[in-house]
């Protein structure tokens, strides 16, 4: 039996206690053996300590732990390692062979040729990535990571010992922002050509069965852009009862979804919900300085709920949506600027055409009767008035002709004269 001690300097030691009976002289009697095993039990309780760290190290970062015997070809792994496969340990049978079985074709040679020059490579820490497929059928993404952790005496491996943990959604999270990359650096000068690209992305992305863009304008919200519709004859409008009618008006920030769409009360109010044979609507408004201008959404045949990276997808496409609305807005304000300039030019042309005549027609008149009184009998004195009169209304048309001419120069074909005199006589004053 184990019990404590306290030693006559207060100490409390564990010791273990063997009681024998012994007879003397026909007497029975009892000797006490007494073992310290202090020690012994202070490097179980910090074994057990370490053993408890360890687990939760590996539960908590989501790893599977695994244990390759070389020379018998016998796997132990822990419960997290089947888990991540969709498997219990009950499932498996303890060899390699449960890994092997299970790589992706492609994989396959690779990985265990890869493994078998680990194993004589030395004791360094090496780590690979591979394919293993679950109990569904899903291909996932596994990097592995791990060293030769006992070997004979003659130095030949017994066995490699190591971690495991799933990286499929790290692996696509990097194919989605290369895509989204992609997709942006093959941006056209068309807003509604750009969105129709990020519209079709997040609807693959997620797996959906069909995507929207639907526009706010003044006559309601416009479904102005879709992906993987079949047929478009759904008319050009969302009416009151649809979903994204209601984002709207909740006006709520986020992404938002909606389940079970059949037993809701969107299959009576939505005629999408069966057009489309919808179980799941997600979807996010779409914002410009603040205010809602559209709504992006996908449908799915099926359950879905969106994953902390989904979530982020449909965050960047919209935000990127956003920046092609305000592009859209700048350019329908330029066209609308543009027209302006040119009716004000057009007005400012007739106005001049107008003036012109208006204002030569009576110098013109003026120059008539000044002749007329010329060839009139005149003295010197009223011959010299009526030279001057002539000089200075020819001074003045001239002037006029001057200004008129002027304020039909535009400032294009200013600069392209002044450039043109510039390069034929030279920079500055001589």
């Amino acid at each position: 039996m184990t019990t404590r001690h306290q030693l006559a300097s207060g100490v409390i030691r564990e010791v273990e206690l063997f009681i024998s009976p012994l007879f003397i002289n026909e007497s029975r009697h009892f000797m006490v053996t007494v073992v310290d095993i202090s020690d012994r039990v202070a490097a179980e309780k910090a074994r057990a300590e370490s053993e408890e760290r360890l687990n939760l190290a590996v539960t908590g970062g989501d790893l599977a732990f695994w244990d390759w015997n070389l020379q018998t070809d016998a796997l132990v792994v822990n419960e997290r390692w089947a888990e991540m496969l969709g498997y219990t340990l009950d499932d498996l049978d303890g060899t390699v062979f449960d890994w092997i079985d299970r790589l992706h074709p492609v994989d396959r040679n690779g990985a265990i040729r890869q493994w078998q020059e680990y194993s004589r490579s030395g004791d360094n820490s090496e780590s690979s990535e591979f394919r293993l497929r679950t109990s569904l059928g899903e291909w996932r993404i596994f990097s592995a990571r791990g060293k030769v952790s006992q070997r004979s005496s003659t130095g030949e491996p017994l066995r490699m010992s190591g971690i495991m943990y799933d990286i499929t959604e790290s692996r696509r999270d990097e194919e989605r922002l290369a895509r989204i990359n992609e997709c942006v650096l093959g941006f056209g000068p068309e807003p509604d050509t750009n969105i129709a690209s990020l519209t079709e992305l997040v609807g693959d992305f997620l797996g959906g069965a069909a995507a929207f863009y639907h526009r706010i304008v003044p006559q309601g919200l416009e479904r102005c852009i879709t992906w993987n519709v079949l047929d478009a004859k759904y008319g050009d409008f969302v009416d009151v009862g649809h979903i994204s009618v209601d984002m709207v008006a909740e006006d709520e920030e986020g992404l938002r979804v909606f389940r079970d769409l059949h037993e809701s009360v969107y299959a009576v109010t939505d005629p999408d919900v069966s057009r489309f044979n919808v179980r799941t609507y997600v979807g996010s408004v779409v914002r410009m300085e603040g205010e809602p201008v559209g709504v992006l959404c996908v449908f799915f045949h099926q359950d879905f709920v969106p994953t902390e990276s989904d979530r982020q997808l449909f965050s960047i496409v919209a935000a990127a949506i956003s920046v092609e609305e305000v592009r859209r807005t700048f350019g329908q304000q330029l066209i609308r600027a543009k027209e302006k300039a040119e009716a004000a030019s057009h007005a400012k042309s007739e106005f001049l055409a107008n003036m012109s005549h208006e204002i030569r027609t009576p110098l013109n008149g003026i120059f008539g009767m000044l002749q007329l009184v010329e060839d009139t009998r005149l003295d010197d004195e009223q011959r010299d008035y009526v030279k001057t009169a002539m000089t200075s209304g020819r001074s003045l048309l001239r002037v006029i002709n001057d200004v008129l001419d002027f304020s039909k120069w535009k400032p294009e074909c200013l600069f392209w004269r002044m450039s043109r005199l510039t390069s034929a006589y030279g920079h500055g004053s001589s």
